[in-house]
């Protein structure tokens, strides 16, 4: 592997990595009304069932931020990956002439 090609890929993975580690930190905010009326059912009525329904809306509310985890991260990446080679394509263009 050439040096230029390792550089590419040392900064196509230092790309993907801060693109997923702004991802993770950025907060998401989901708010469904399927979540609020198991929580409702739940808070009012604490039973096993109750408590079953309000679960699996928690784990598709976190299913839905992973989705949108990953769409951000993949927004990011390509946006690190084409500011990048814009860059490095100008600087090669004003070394050139």
């Amino acid at each position: 592997m050439r040096s230029a090609d390792n550089g590419n890929l040392r900064r196509l993975i230092w790309s993907a990595a801060l693109a997923l580690v702004i991802a993770l930190l950025v907060p998401h905010y989901t708010h469904r009304r399927d979540f609020d009326r198991a929580f409702a059912a739940w808070l009012h009525d604490r039973s096993p069932e109750n408590e079953a329904a309000l679960h699996k809306e928690q784990e598709t509310n976190r299913r839905i931020e992973g989705e949108v985890s990953l769409i951000v991260a993949l927004a990011l990446f390509t946006l690190f990956v084409g500011s990048s080679t814009l860059w490095a394509y100008l600087r090669r263009d004003k070394n050139s002439n």
